[in-house]
């Protein structure tokens, strides 16, 4: 997560980038709630009742039908199709610690359409779009990895 983030947290800390407001990070135990898996079909599924994970509802900053996402280093998605600028972020999937990858999620009834590196607070080069395509291609998924600007004039396939 880059530093200028460090004190979202806190909405009276003079170097919070959303002056009076406080970024919800989850614990453990919510971001459960949040986590996402791949089916031996390579549908991925929502991990707390096992329901076909769709992105179809979702809203990010940079687009609609889209779900914010985080993953960790041993390989767990964590994903939500609510993204609120200055409430609710890719640290807040995160907990505020250090990410394998971070970006957008496109998914629409268990199949990934795509994804893409759109993480202000994380802002992930490919290296670490790498670990998306890695854990995508353990799973027998190979959809396009876009830089920020996604599947846009101007956007740039990074893992096709």
């Amino acid at each position: 997560m880059l530093d200028r983030y460090r004190h979202e947290t806190d909405p009276n800390h003079p170097a919070n980038p959303f002056p009076g407001r406080s970024v919800t990070r989850l614990t453990p135990e919510q971001r459960e709630a949040h986590r996402v898996f791949f089916d031996s079909n390579g549908d991925l599924r929502r991990a707390r009742d096992g329901s076909l994970y769709d992105t179809q509802s979702g809203t990010s900053a940079w687009g609609g039908g889209r779900a914010i996402f985080v993953m960790d280093g041993n390989g767990n998605i964590y994903a939500s199709n609510h993204h609120a600028p200055g409430q609710f972020h890719h640290s807040s999937l995160a907990g505020g610690h250090p990410v394998a990858s971070a970006g957008e999620l496109s998914v629409r009834n268990g199949r990934v359409e795509f994804a893409t590196a759109a993480s202000g607070h994380y802002q992930p080069q490919p290296a670490q779009m790498a670990n998306l395509a890695g854990e995508f291609a353990r799973n027998g998924v190979r959809p396009p990895i876009w830089d920020f600007r996604g599947p846009v004039p101007g956007g740039r396939p990074l893992f096709a």
